[in-house]
């Protein structure tokens, strides 16, 4: 049916390949990144606080958006970095039977 068969395809990790998965991350690093603007942007237009504790709750969850944009894209680089990894060591077995199927023309 399929090459490369999973056990346990049904489970969500396997839904994806590593491709997929870091495409994943990147955009929820976009994502957190246009969230983290739209509050900024309540925060600064309409604030309930004054003074120094309006300065440090923006910079708080600045500081706690940031840490979480890290993440992601920690995140989405080591899945590139395996997948670089992964083709390197241990080609696909797909690409090895497509050649096979292919029927060469001598001339």
């Amino acid at each position: 049916m399929g090459c490369c068969k999973k056990k346990c395809c049904w489970l969500p990790h396997n839904w994806l390949c590593l491709k997929g998965l870091y495409w994943v991350f990147i955009t929820l690093f976009y994502l957190a990144i246009a969230y983290t603007l739209y509050v900024v942007y309540l925060m600064v237009s309409s604030p309930m606080l004054s003074g120094a504790a309006f300065w440090e709750s923006l910079l708080s969850f600045v500081i706690n958006a940031l840490s979480i944009m890290l993440g992601f894209l920690t995140v989405a680089a080591i899945l590139k970095a395996l997948r670089k990894i992964v083709h390197a060591v241990a080609p696909c077995c797909c690409q090895e039977q497509a050649k096979e199927q292919t029927p060469t023309q001598d001339k």
